[in-house]
């Protein structure tokens, strides 16, 4: 699943076979690691075959010495939902459509980036960025109801952040 992972977060690029190599494996050394590759990319499409996905072969595609994901497929992630919602909620001015974001945004939000890969070097970022976006969407969409006197729905907001983190303070009502 981590290759799967990875080749969604990066379809807007084809990604060479040593790259994955290195992701997969990066402190073993294989007598083959092409073919080691190839087989792992070979048990993915079955992994997704057995989701009950059609054509396998072109959700995983090579070609000119790059793997892809489904070049020729729209791929919508949570993720992607998620930041644009958070990131309309900071550049919208009118505060009844902040607040509507804001409120589809901490919806959308269900927990850190790839929590099984999260200490991989090529997620931490991600997960620090994606829970940053998070917590400042809910700072700001808290602060939009506070001023418009809906007070049950920012407490609503605050206790979902303090029960995935209760050391976060600024959240926490008294």
């Amino acid at each position: 699943w981590t290759l799967v992972a990875y080749l969604i977060i990066h379809r807007d690029r084809g990604i060479p076979s040593q790259e994955l190599i290195d992701l997969l494996w990066p402190e073993a050394e294989s007598d083959n690691p092409v073919s080691k590759l190839q087989n792992n990319v070979s048990r993915a499409r079955s992994a997704l075959s057995d989701l009950g996905l059609s054509d396998t072969k072109n959700l995983i595609k090579y070609d000119a010495g790059l793997y892809r994901w489904a070049p020729d497929y729209r791929t919508v992630t949570d993720y992607e939902t998620f930041e644009k919602s958070a990131k309309s909620v900071i550049t919208e001015t009118d505060i009844n459509k902040q607040i509507k974001y804001g409120i589809n945004a901490v919806s959308q939000y269900i927990g850190d980036f790839l929590p099984e890969a999260s200490l991989e070097f090529w997620c931490i970022n991600m997960n620090a960025y994606y829970r940053s976006l998070y917590l400042k969407t809910c700072n700001e969409t808290v602060s939009k109801l506070i001023e418009v006197n809906r007070y049950d729905t920012a407490k609503d907001i605050c206790l979902k952040v303090i029960s995935s983190d209760p050391s976060l303070e600024e959240f926490s009502v008294s």
